[in-house]
């Protein structure tokens, strides 16, 4: 209604605000919590015009405990009314540091510590919420609401991270999530504080030291893994850390992570050991080597397929965070991934989460190899490099799938033919790839192939190109034999499913020795 007034309502605000001050802090009964959260929407709608009245009302809002509905009353409070974020949060601290306040606390909290002991039991009696709950709502709120000109760390040595050790394993996850927020949030003070004075400034080093020692040993040993991945995510989240990371004792607890039972949070510290391996290679690249060998051993060894296919994802993401250690490891990583394809696409081995995780996995390799690669040879093309990369996999899907790979044959041959007749390209090595990918492709299609021999065979010739596999199967044709001796089509007598034509990509077909062939062979059709 304020809103919809546009200010008639200023007139008002006095009655206003009494009949809301009665409602929030009444003689009887317990606070209304629709009038909190009306304070908060006439602030949104009169603005700073409602300065006065809002701040004449925030005893009676604070004295009715600390509620979700409080805190977003006051979030509306000190984004309509910013000259009131002050007081509110010098407040709402205190409520905060009230909720939080625990006996053993009570007589190592500092001075500088927010507090008001004398109102406790109070707002905890007219506090809609208790226990738990309420010490939950205050977390979430330190970690939420708006601090910023206040310096938290000391603050969340002595009352939060208590909280990493309670009982109650919701509280547990909001105290790791608010320490993370505030060691964070202190980042920029840090470096405020280092310009200035280096005493203050190592004073906060020390705490967040400490702080980050706490978190992580409770990422480690935490029995609740929703704690263990909340506080890896932030860690994972924040480059702030690295530095306070890097440090032995911090890289042990990560290493710890490596092995723990939740996935997740096995992805989040390999991603935040590779990220740290530019802060501390000697420290770091050892015990990420030891974690590739044993996720390929994994990987190839294993009998459960859970393992292997969570192995197969937890290469990938080693792949992805550390290249520099990859690199002189890409050959025996290739074999194992196309050996663990072979597998998993045969009979009853064939496990379809394992080849997902392989196939994302042969990307992230390609990638890698492809950014090595464009590093030591500049002179190249780019573009080259990244068709170079689609032939060779092309080949290893080909090869690994066989008849699987059937499907896709319509879109990838003409891509490949494409790729041999570009007249624009002037690299032969590229133009060989492509025959290697097509010959692997006529394995896959056996004599449905044949359509395409005299395209590539004139296509070979123009280029002055010998290619010895493709020489083999043009050889058969010549023979009238078999083109694939032994294919995988030619066995199978399984039924096959409606068929699909493919057609020549090329038109051109002028001084073409295999014209007669081609002519008798221009509509084929190819089992799919």
């Amino acid at each position: 209604m304020a809103g919809a007034l546009d200010g008639e309502l200023v007139h008002y605000l006095p009655t206003i605000t009494s009949h809301l001050r009665e409602a929030i802090a009444p003689r009887r009964g317990r606070p209304s919590l629709e009038a909190l959260a009306c304070v908060g929407n006439i602030a949104k709608a009169m603005g700073p015009a409602m300065e006065t009245h809002v701040r004449s009302l925030l005893d009676a809002m604070f004295s009715a405990g600390l509620s979700s509905v409080l805190v977003e009353s006051l979030e509306q409070i000190t984004i309509s009314i910013p000259s009131l974020l002050p007081t509110i949060q010098d407040r709402l601290l205190e409520s905060i540091s009230t909720v939080l306040s625990k006996p053993q606390n009570a007589q190592t909290r500092t001075s500088g510590t927010p507090s008001r002991v004398n109102t406790t039991n109070n707002m905890q009696q007219m506090s809609e919420l208790s226990g738990s709950a309420l010490e939950q709502l205050a977390l979430q709120t330190l970690a939420r609401f708006n601090f910023m000109g206040h310096d938290l760390l000391e603050f969340a040595r002595e009352s939060v991270v208590v909280y990493l050790e309670d009982d109650d394993g919701a509280t547990r996850k909001d105290a790791a999530l608010c320490c993370c927020k505030l060691v964070v949030n202190s980042f920029s003070i840090v470096q405020f504080s280092l310009s200035r004075s280096s005493r203050a400034g190592g004073k906060r080093r020390r705490l967040i030291e400490e702080i980050v020692e706490k978190l992580l040993i409770a990422a480690v040993a935490d029995a609740d893994v929703s704690v263990r991945n909340s506080i890896f995510s932030s860690l994972h989240g924040n480059e702030g850390f690295d530095d306070f990371l890097a440090q032995a004792d911090s890289l042990t607890a990560i290493f710890a992570a490596l092995n723990d039972e939740d996935l997740q949070v096995r992805e989040y510290a390999i991603s935040v050991a590779g990220r740290l391996s530019e802060k501390n290679p000697a420290y770091v690249f050892p015990a990420l080597r030891r974690h590739l060998i044993q996720l390929l051993t994994y990987l190839g060894q294993s009998a459960d397929s859970k393992c292997r296919e969570e192995s197969a994802k937890l290469l990938g993401c080693l792949i992805r965070s550390c290249e520099r250690l990859i690199l002189p490891y890409i050959a025996p990583i290739h074999k194992a991934l196309l050996a663990k394809l072979c597998e998993g696409t045969a009979g009853v081995n064939a496990n379809s989460g394992i080849i997902s995780g392989v196939l994302v996995t042969v990307g992230d390799l390609a990638r890698v190899f492809y950014t090595s690669a464009k590093h030591s040879h500049s002179h190249i093309d780019e573009e080259e490099y990244r068709v170079w990369d689609i032939l060779h996999l092309v080949e290893q899907l080909c090869l690994a799938l066989n008849d699987e790979f059937r499907r896709y044959l319509p879109v990838i041959l003409p891509g490949c033919i494409q790729v041999l007749s570009d007249a624009e390209r002037k690299n032969d090595e590229l133009r060989k790839d492509a025959v290697d990918a097509l010959c692997c492709l006529a394995h896959a299609l056996g004599e449905d192939f044949t359509i395409f021999i005299p395209s590539i065979h004139k296509l070979l010739l123009k280029h002055r190109l010998r290619h010895k596999e493709f020489e083999e199967i043009e050889g058969r044709l010549q023979r009238r034999g078999p083109l694939i001796l032994g294919s995988v089509a030619a066995q199978k007598s399984i039924r096959q499913p409606p068929v699909e034509v493919i057609s020549d990509p090329l038109s051109d077909m002028e001084n073409d020795p295999y014209e007669d062939v081609h002519k008798q062979l221009k509509v084929h059709q190819v089992f799919l």
